[in-house]
């Protein structure tokens, strides 16, 4: 991993500040934060984690004539408000972190959703990597009750701008030839790993082949675990969107695989320098989870050490 790049468009949630914050509790690395809040109060704090570029979203949009096409097609969550168009963002961030990639001339970066938490220096993962593009698997149709691809990129890893085109022109092909009433990046993404696995690394998020054997298959590689939005929701909640506006742990994450998740399955223990840490328990062993996509947004409640 040479770079970390994120992306918010809208009005920039305070939680910014949480995961920028945990990231810099794991590694200094250079990190590219993608915005069209320019204004926003945030911005000064976030500056102070130092080594950080605020990138305008305007001077990244040239390479989002393709997607704008299609913009009539995605779904409006009204309900979310700042982020009713969830599922137009969530294809756009690629296009414009291709134009970031291209014009910084960047190599080697880990993508984040802002809405994640990581517990450990994303280099210790990207040096196993060996293919084009890394990210997690939620489900797969063919072994699961749930008839939908669904990749997770919360936290992805692209080796370059020739890796990432690959991946932009099959994302064309599947909203320009979309069968689904709501096409989702998730589900794109999903079928694109299954078209193109020789591409795709799949970062392991449980430890043995109770589900799915690629969601496993990686595991001895690591002997850790990423979060593809199961456990986040588990530990941290849902949405408040879905669960009356407020946050409710223990639940299941009712779009993913995994499904028997119990809460003596996990524990939270500091390391030697005392920074806290989610671990899953299989067979009396504590294994850590890398990552939290902490869908109820309720970053605060999982950092490893509190905002100062």
């Amino acid at each position: 991993m040479k770079y970390i790049a994120l992306s918010f468009i809208g009005k920039l949630p305070e939680y910014t500040i949480s995961c920028l914050h945990q990231i810099r509790l794991y590694t200094d690395v250079e990190i590219f934060l993608i915005i069209d809040d320019l204004d926003s109060p945030h911005i000064n704090k976030i500056k102070s984690y130092g080594n950080i570029n605020i990138v305008e979203y305007n001077i990244l949009t040239s390479n989002c004539e393709k997607l704008k096409k299609h913009s009539r097609i995605f779904a409006v969550v009204n309900g979310l408000h700042d982020r009713k168009l969830l599922f137009y963002r969530s294809f756009e961030r690629f296009y414009l972190l291709y134009s970031l990639m291209e014009q910084k001339n960047l190599t080697d970066v880990v993508f984040i959703e802002i809405d994640n938490l990581i517990y450990q220096d994303p280099s210790i993962w990207t040096n196993i990597i060996d293919k084009d593009i890394a990210f997690m698997i939620d489900n797969i149709p063919e072994k699961s009750i749930h008839k939908e691809h669904r990749a997770s990129t919360g936290l992805c890893f692209i080796r370059n701008i020739h890796s990432l085109n690959h991946l932009i022109e099959f994302l064309d092909f599947y909203l320009t030839n979309n069968k689904h009433s709501c096409p989702s990046e998730m589900n794109a993404i999903g079928i694109y790993q299954e078209k193109y696995s020789e591409k795709c690394f799949v970062l392991p998020s449980y430890v043995n082949n109770k589900y799915i054997d690629i969601i496993t298959s990686n595991f001895p590689k690591y002997n850790s675990l990423f979060d593809p939005l199961t456990y986040g929701i588990f530990l941290l909640g849902y949405d408040k969107h879905h669960t009356n506006g407020k946050i409710v742990t223990g639940q299941i994450n009712k779009w993913g695989v995994i499904t028997d998740l119990k809460n003596d399955m996990f524990i939270w223990k500091s390391d030697s320098n005392g920074l806290r840490k989610p671990y899953f328990i299989h067979n009396n062993e504590h294994i850590l989870i890398n990552n939290l996509h902490v869908h109820s947004k309720d970053l605060l409640s999982g950092l490893s050490k509190p905002l100062e």
